[in-house]
């Protein structure tokens, strides 16, 4: 499945997590375990993200994740999934297997993009646990609020908004900036926060383009 992801995302302190989770109704929460896929680093430093997603109730789903364009707050990603219950026979004998033959294993529209990046073959390089609450706020919409341990021992508190609306993700967003005033927006994955924290090696100012470096748009201060 192939969809255009455009959404508005914020990393929050703890205190204004916890706020918002108090103001809004959670109507739905998930335990995701994300387990993570590379090559040398190549596809973080491209801002793309390779991951296999597992979860209590629904089937392991492999996605990846193409860059498109960020304008201030609003982020676009092409969005392509397969339910790995609906890959061809063979292809994955596990669901998080230590490697993916890029070529072998993947549809053309995974491998046809990773092998552009110059990827043969990726590799299982960790995998980090979120739990997921669907937030309703009654005038305005839903959000998804995201708390991440990252390998490090350090939590990451996300709120994304997703909507191909530009008015409905706005209102939402100014929603979250009233409620939680020391939200700024998100500029990396959490595939990047992911590899910060697993390596620690790299200052978090080299991940951003150059535009984003150069001005980080609206946030809520």
């Amino acid at each position: 499945m192939l969809h255009l992801e455009v959404e508005t995302k914020f990393e929050l302190n703890a205190d204004d997590f916890e706020h918002l989770k108090s103001v809004g109704r959670v109507t739905q929460r998930e335990e995701q375990l994300n387990v993570y896929y590379d090559a040398g680093w190549k596809l973080a430093e491209s801002s793309t993200t390779l991951r296999i997603r597992l979860n209590s109730w629904a089937h392991a789903v492999l996605c990846l994740k193409i860059p498109v364009s960020v304008t201030g707050r609003r982020r676009e990603m092409r969005e392509i999934e397969l339910a790995l219950r609906e890959a061809r026979p063979g292809s994955f004998e596990s669901y998080h297997p230590a490697t993916i033959d890029v070529s072998r294993q993947l549809p053309r529209e995974f491998s046809d993009y990773l092998r552009y990046l110059g990827v043969d073959e990726v590799q299982r390089v960790g995998w980090v646990r979120n739990t997921r609450l669907l937030l309703e706020f009654s005038d305005a919409g839903y959000v998804e609020l995201d708390h991440l341990k990252l390998p490090d021992g350090s939590v990451l508190h996300e709120v994304e908004i997703e909507a191909v609306n530009d008015w409905t993700r706005e209102r939402l967003a100014e929603k979250v900036c009233q409620l939680a005033p020391a939200a700024v927006p998100s500029r990396l994955s959490k595939f990047q926060r992911f590899r910060l924290a697993a390596t620690r090696s790299v200052p978090v100012s080299q991940w951003l383009p150059k535009s984003d470096r150069e001005t980080a748009g609206p946030s809520c201060k």
